[in-house]
């Protein structure tokens, strides 16, 4: 909504194709401004405060065992925006109210890679990779294997392989 402040409320129904339930179902958004509360089929999931990076909520709990689900979001961008981050809608730009990039839904598997962080060694050319495992189930325990590829610009990409073992799985803990 361009040049908009105050309230605005969304809500869309939509269905989950084909849903494996031994996966999780992320809802994200690649941006909304400003504030951000979000239900599903009338349950609150979570809120998010922010303008112009991605979020996401773990939905999955949430689903309901019919066709058809509904999503609700409601985004409030208040009137004096001075205390807050404003981005590229600063004062160059028409101010953007909203959701003003993509949502869309992503299955996942039970266990997955949250986030990796790869580090280079320039002088000793090689790289260092560490990661974070989520998962959000009970049922998960045990050992998993994590496979990813690394890829010379000139060259053939070499894949390598590495082990974790999940000690510990309470719901909503990093392990």
């Amino acid at each position: 909504m361009v040049n908009y402040y105050g309230v605005a409320w969304y809500d869309r129904t939509f269905q989950v194709q084909d849903r494996d339930r031994k996966k999780r179902q992320f809802l994200h958004f690649d941006a909304v401004d400003y504030m951000t509360r979000v239900w599903v089929n009338g349950s609150y999931v979570g809120e998010r405060e922010g303008g112009f990076t991605p979020f996401e909520f773990d939905i999955t709990e949430y689903l309901s065992d019919q066709d058809q689900q509904t999503v609700t979001v409601r985004e409030y961008d208040p009137q004096d925006n001075s205390d807050i981050p404003i981005g590229k809608h600063g004062s160059w730009y028409t101010r953007v109210s909203g959701i003003w990039q993509d949502v869309f839904i992503e299955e996942r598997p039970a266990v997955f890679v949250e986030h990796a962080w790869i580090t280079p060694d320039i002088d000793k050319c090689s790289i260092s990779v560490k990661y974070r495992i989520n998962s959000n189930t009970h049922a998960i325990l045990g050992k998993g294997k994590l496979s990813y590829s690394v890829k010379h610009h000139l060259g053939e990409a070499t894949v390598y392989e590495a082990w974790f073992f999940l000690m510990c799985a309470q719901h909503g803990r990093y392990l």
